[in-house]
């Protein structure tokens, strides 16, 4: 049976497929893609619904659901007769819930971890010289200085100059971020450190759901873990809002995630694919390299090796 197409979506959005070889950026590849994304919400239980074969709009070459409740058994690249599906970053999601108090909040963290965190707070008012200020954004006159202050930590953080994942600098997200405001669907915070800033949180509001999108630091402070103490402090204003439900850490298993969080779910960016020559040649070779890469990763970890390299590697692509 052929395949059947829906009328030509105006809407269509371009997906980029980041491929990694661990910390290390190699190239991106952007498809036009019908994007949807799953509402966060981890009372659902994984279903069958991503086995089905979707509608793909005339002129896309992905279909794409994104934040996908889904299990941890199957394969995550599968072939069908219409194409292929392909569960990307199927890991954890961290999350806590923003409903109870902070004071609440911070009785579930481990001693341990609490004393870090006010060790690391402590070592960065040294670095400081005593002098750090959070400043809180939503509003839409706050939009401009918010977005200039995250740029200017951005241009100096490993998550762009390595990784390529910093608040982006185009006009379609100021744009964007400027309607985001409007609405008061955004939350931003910039640490400043002797009145400069060296961190930022970037937060996209979605109904009751706080979602961690974009983070940075300034490489020059972080002995003083710039990323664990804006987050300590964006927290404790959400909470004093008591507005919000979840908290949204986002996928991976990085040890802030799992210090922050109080609980987990899977979830995965389902892909789906026609048999189209061009995504079907990209999208199995990146789960290829992301195989290969995740088997990199163990063997520098049995080998004592993969924290150093990922320090030399943010060192090589320091400012």
């Amino acid at each position: 049976m052929a395949d059947r197409i829906m009328p030509s979506a105006p809407g269509l959005k371009t997906y980029k497929l980041r491929f990694f070889f661990g910390d290390l950026r190699l190239f991106t590849i952007d498809f036009r893609a019908h994007i949807e994304r799953a509402r966060f919400d981890p009372t659902v239980r994984a279903g069958g619904s991503i086995s089905q074969k979707p509608d793909f709009p005339r002129g896309a070459e992905v279909v794409v659901r994104l934040s996908e409740p889904v299990s941890d058994s199957g394969p995550p690249l599968t072939f069908s007769r219409w194409g292929l599906r392909y569960l990307r970053n199927r890991q954890p999601t961290h999350f806590f819930e923003l409903t109870g108090t902070f004071e609440d909040y911070v009785k579930g963290f481990s001693s341990k971890i609490r004393s870090n965190i006010q060790r690391r707070g402590r070592k960065l008012e040294t670095l400081a010289q005593g002098k750090i200020e959070c400043r809180s954004y939503g509003h839409p006159d706050t939009v401009d200085e918010f977005y200039q202050l995250a740029r200017r930590v951005a241009e100096r953080s490993y998550q762009e100059r390595l990784l390529g994942i910093a608040i982006p600098d185009t006009d379609e997200f100021v744009e964007g971020l400027r309607r985001r405001a409007l609405n008061d669907t955004f939350r931003g915070y910039v640490l400043l450190a002797k009145d400069q800033p060296i961190a930022y949180e970037y937060y996209a509001v979605e109904q009751d759901v706080i979602d961690a999108v974009y983070t940075g630091y300034d490489p020059d402070y972080a002995e003083g873990s710039p990323g664990i103490v804006i987050m300590y402090k964006a927290i404790e204003r959400l909470f004093a809002e008591r507005r919000f439900r979840y908290f949204d850490l986002g996928y991976g298993d990085g040890q802030r995630k799992k210090d922050f969080g109080r609980c987990e779910f899977l979830r995965a960016d389902v892909l789906y694919v026609p048999w189209r020559v061009r995504p079907i040649v990209f999208v199995p070779a990146h789960f290829a390299l992301d195989r290969l890469s995740k088997l990199a990763g163990v063997l520098l970890q049995n080998l004592g090796m993969r924290q150093r390299v990922r320090r030399l590697l943010r060192l090589r692509y320091a400012p």
